[in-house]
């Protein structure tokens, strides 16, 4: 495998291919730290949950986003082993 480009400061930039994976990262972030806790009550459980769920969905839709662009710019058919 060689590098092909690189891109200094990658995730702070205008490019709907930055903005989707700031987006992403974030919400995982946000998944992973609404993680259930112990001894909680049932309400906060169940937010919690929503939260999680809702941070996962938007991830979902973000890599999707992400996955378009990518192919889009012929990224994936360069891509090996595809």
């Amino acid at each position: 495998m060689r590098l092909v480009g690189s891109v200094a400061d990658w995730l702070n930039g205008a490019d709907p291919l930055d903005m989707a994976t700031r987006e992403y990262l974030q919400a995982r972030q946000e998944a992973a730290l609404s993680g259930m806790k112990p001894n909680s009550k049932p309400w906060e459980a169940a937010s919690r949950a929503k939260t999680r769920d809702e941070a996962t969905k938007r991830a979902l839709e973000a890599k999707a986003r992400a996955k378009v662009l990518l192919d889009q710019r012929g990224v994936l058919a360069r891509a090996p082993g595809r």
